[in-house]
């Protein structure tokens, strides 16, 4: 009887480490898909500057681009 107590407790005790595992996991994934959006958001605003200090350079006005790729062709001339 001793034994089968010892097997079970042994048993519990695998599908606790098991599962603290499997959390352990899920936290770093979400920590490196945080990274991620991080790091999608800093290119997001780096491309801003970026065209402002463009617009600035080449004396584009605001009013004159209506997107992206009428802010590529005005600076192309």
């Amino acid at each position: 009887m001793e034994q089968k107590e010892r097997i079970n407790l042994i048993n519990d005790i695998e599908k606790i480490v098991n599962q603290a595992r499997k959390e352990a996991k899920k936290q770093q994934s979400t920590s490196k898909n945080q990274r991620l959006q991080a790091i999608k958001e800093n290119r997001e605003q780096e491309k801003k500057v970026q065209r402002s200090f463009m617009r600035d350079k080449q004396g584009v006005e605001e009013e004159d681009i209506d997107d992206d790729l009428d802010l590529f062709r005005k600076l192309r001339r």
